[in-house]
């Protein structure tokens, strides 16, 4: 009954750090970023949902102490936004949203330890079915609502308040569904995959679309993996085509000639521009940044200076990586990406290793967040389903048997190189 409950749970958990439907509720909060301190409504829902969070986590309190020892270099991260509070440019704001920041990675950790990657899938093939039906729902039906008919007059954006959150929630969509062979029925899963594609496609998300394809594009070595084993050929290949893939990422978002064909501004709209002007800002506080959510606050920040050398007002970095170096400085990007690597050599041995449906989930994620996150962002942000996702990956693989312990088990059983052939199907 308890688990029956934490499922029902973890999907409403979800679907409130989505971000989703609430923002037409709320247009002035901006709920797009999950910020609800300025709207009561917003703080008591946000207070009962982290309240039954820790009850749950309270409840399952051995397993998670584990967790927290899976997740230690994300959970670093987290403690160091709240330690920030000291050296922020802002520290009421630092304080605050960084508590939320710790309540969302709390969450992430339980649910990477109380769930296995099977049971992730499960629950987030509900949290994004409901995501799509809601968002087609919206789109056809409410049009006022689900499509742009400002600046981007006639992209969908389904239940959310723009089309680039619609766009990446149907990346991750997409590859909840690539994973969730033999956990969501055939045509079921094979309708939400056509459906989460065609809401990216109509989000118009030049971003997102770039993305989803060149994530794509390493899937083969994702199967050299899962059946071949870790010769050094394989995670060489990997790293390789990771590399590759990042650089196309950029390139495509940067060139100006295809941009130009794809009818936006050279400069990305504006983002190689942001690139340049914080570098300066970065410079001067490189070792511990401007504190947690303490460097962009408008013309009456740090950030008015690179306000003035744009001419408009830029919100976040359009890099994920360049937003954790302001927030944290060098330590903090530092002890990101030591969760990051880590995660991603543990995930690489977790698909050859894990014998169950779902394996493909943790590096089909973790590559999301790296090429996602070069030209948008930030990472870290309170009340995100993006980064409690994050941190549930980083906790999961590092609950998976070491390597050395998977060819223990796997070697007695006859038949086991052909069962994980047949986990992936790629849609």
């Amino acid at each position: 009954m308890l688990k029956r409950f934490e499922r029902y749970f973890a999907v409403a958990m979800l679907l409130y750090l989505s971000g989703s439907i609430l923002g037409f509720l709320f247009p002035d909060s901006e709920f797009s970023m999950l910020r609800p301190e300025s709207n009561m409504f917003l703080l008591a829902m946000e207070l009962g949902f982290y309240g039954i969070a820790f009850g749950l986590i309270a409840l399952r309190w051995n397993r998670f102490v584990q967790g927290l020892l899976a997740g230690k270099w994300a959970l670093a991260v987290s403690v160091l936004a709240v330690v920030s509070t000291i050296w922020s440019n802002d520290p009421s704001i630092t304080a605050r949203r960084s508590l939320v920041l710790m309540g969302t990675t709390l969450f992430g950790v339980y649910f990477g330890s109380n769930f296995d990657v099977s049971e992730q899938v499960r629950i987030l093939a509900k949290t994004f079915g409901i995501i799509i039906v809601l968002s087609f729902y919206f789109s056809l039906v409410m049009p006022q609502y689900g499509i742009n008919h400002d600046i981007h007059g006639g992209s969908w954006t389904g239940v959310f308040t723009q089309k680039n959150l619609l766009g990446r929630a149907m990346i991750v969509a997409v590859v909840t569904f690539l994973s969730a062979n033999k956990i969501v029925r055939g045509p079921v899963r094979y309708a939400f995959l056509v459906g989460a594609g065609c809401l990216l496609l109509m989000s118009d998300s030049r971003t997102s679309q770039v993305v989803l394809i060149a994530m794509l594009l390493l899937a083969p070595i994702y199967q050299l993996i899962r059946r071949n084993g870790m010769t050094i050929v394989i995670p060489i290949s990997l790293a390789f085509g990771i590399a590759l893939v990042a650089i196309a990422v950029i390139a495509l978002t940067n060139a100006d000639s295809l941009l130009l064909v794809m009818g936006r501004n050279p400069t990305l709209t504006g983002r190689t521009e942001i690139w340049k002007a914080i570098w300066n800002a970065i410079t001067k506080q490189m070792l511990l940044g401007y504190g947690f959510d303490g460097f962009w606050a408008g013309i009456r920040g740090k950030s008015a200076d690179v306000i003035l050398t744009l001419g408009w007002v830029a919100k976040h970095s359009h890099n994920g990586f360049l937003d954790i170096w302001l927030d944290l400085g060098i330590v903090g990007l530092g002890a990101f990406f030591a969760s990051y690597f880590n995660a991603l050599w543990r995930a690489v041995h977790m698909l050859r290793g894990h014998a169950g449906s779902g394996a493909y989930w943790p590096i089909h994620y973790l590559i999301f967040m790296l090429l996602y996150h070069l030209t948008e962002g930030p990472i870290l942000r309170q009340n995100s389903i993006y980064w409690a996702l994050y941190v549930a990956v980083v906790v999961s693989v590092n609950f998976a048997p070491s390597p050395a312990m998977e060819l223990i088990i796997e070697k007695p059983r006859k038949g086991a190189e052909l069962e994980p052939q047949l986990d992936y199907l790629p849609g």
